[in-house]
């Protein structure tokens, strides 16, 4: 039977965490000195990503050194080549004539509107998380590594947005050892396992989780609360007024939700305590006031005023899998963050996960998959209610001690 575990615990990876917690931001660093047969499956519209290209099934490289989930958006890329470059100099990567190149992969969540934006995860960073990899430390959740800027929550921009992190969940029955690290930076809200909201959207006072699903379905016709420039219309299909300026304006549309159906997802023994959470946020009845989105209508360029967002997750293994199997594998995960982050995968998410196995235990790749995708479920899960409030944002915790 399947128990938990503690991330640390997969044999043949390394983990390490930098962070600088005064400019909001880190990296996390997740290090196969062997060498890991590796997938990966980018879902988000607005992903910032390194060497993901190579992990096509077709092509050559068939193992990577290391995967890097960082913050900093597509500045906190820098963050890999110091990784790279650390390992270099530890002889780990692939020998190429008289030169070791170390293959890393990488993905960036948006966290510049947390804490300083003009400090961003750089080489020395980077290299440092390397450095705690190897150095026999503990290995923390929370607000670490690329979870210390992390958010959700952010339909009405950061005023209403509340503070994640970085999530870990693992299992193994003896032989087989899985485990997931997820930075969770969603746009949206989370879901514990019986599909009570966690972490999310606020209400406008602060004092409870409404959550993002009901406003954002409001918007799908509300062209008075969801206007943006005409550079935008082709993420958020803004309708075109043609009438004549005498017509009516149109009423926005009221969506009710379907009730939310309870979600008891097959667990592996000794699961979390997230599935024992208590409720933490009732369905919203009433109707939804007319509210502004975090949208400035003023801007000219995209990025301003809008919150952008990513979940990114590596998932670690000792299974045996095919580079083919690792890219499917990734690709099945996303149902995880599915169960866990709703709505997910939108146009100003990121969404990626990795896949990274050392290929040493036979497995039926199907149960397998069942089981890889709960793990990420979980680790989602545990980097809401592993959070600590922090730069004005409250976390999951504050909300289930009451």
């Amino acid at each position: 039977m399947f128990g938990r575990v503690d991330i640390t615990d997969i044999k043949g990876f390394k983990l390490g965490n930098a962070e600088n917690t005064d400019a909001a931001t880190g990296c996390t660093v997740i290090v196969a000195e062997k060498g890991a047969t590796a997938g990966v499956d980018v879902r988000g519209g607005g992903p910032a990503t390194r060497e993901t290209d190579l992990l096509r099934s077709e092509n050559t490289i068939d193992k990577i050194h290391a995967v890097v989930i960082s913050g900093g958006s597509a500045y906190g890329l820098e963050a890999g080549s110091g990784v790279m470059r650390e390992l270099e100099n530890m002889k780990i990567g692939h020998r190429v004539s008289n030169c070791i190149v170390p293959i890393v992969c990488q993905a960036s969540l948006f966290d510049l509107n947390v804490g300083q934006p003009d400090v961003r995860p750089d080489r020395t960073m980077g290299v440092k998380a390397v450095h705690n990899a190897f150095c026999g430390g503990e290995f923390h959740h929370g607000n670490y590594g690329a979870g210390t800027g992390a958010s959700v929550g952010k339909f009405y921009g950061m005023n209403r947005a509340m503070k994640t992190g970085l999530g870990t969940f693992a299992c193994s029955d003896g032989e087989i050892e899985v485990g997931a690290i997820t930075a969770v930076n969603a746009f949206a809200d989370v879901y514990d396992g019986r599909n009570h909201v966690i972490a999310g959207l606020l209400s406008a006072d602060g004092k409870r989780i409404d959550g993002t699903i009901r406003p954002l379905k409001n918007c799908v016709a509300a062209e008075s609360s969801y206007n943006m420039k005409s550079k935008m219309e082709p993420f958020f299909n803004k309708h075109k007024e043609e009438t004549a300026s005498e017509s009516e304006p149109t009423e926005a549309v009221r969506v009710e939700p379907a009730p939310a159906e309870t979600v008891e997802p097959a667990e592996p023994k000794n699961v979390p305590e997230v599935l024992d959470a208590p409720e933490t946020a009732e369905v919203i009845q009433e109707p939804v006031p007319e509210e502004v989105p975090a949208v400035n209508e003023e801007s000219e360029d995209m990025g301003y005023g809008i919150t952008f967002n990513t979940t990114i997750s590596c998932l670690i293994t000792n299974a045996k899998l095919t580079k083919a199997q690792c890219n499917k594998l990734a690709s099945i995960l996303h149902d995880g963050y599915a169960r866990a982050i709703k709505p997910v995968h939108s146009t100003m998410d990121g969404d990626t996960i990795f896949v990274m196995t050392t290929g040493e235990k036979d497995v039926n790749f199907d149960a397998f998959a069942a089981l890889a995708t709960d793990i990420v479920q979980y680790s989602v899960i545990d980097g809401a209610i592993s959070a600590e409030s922090a730069y004005g944002l409250p976390a999951a915790r504050e909300f289930l001690r009451k």
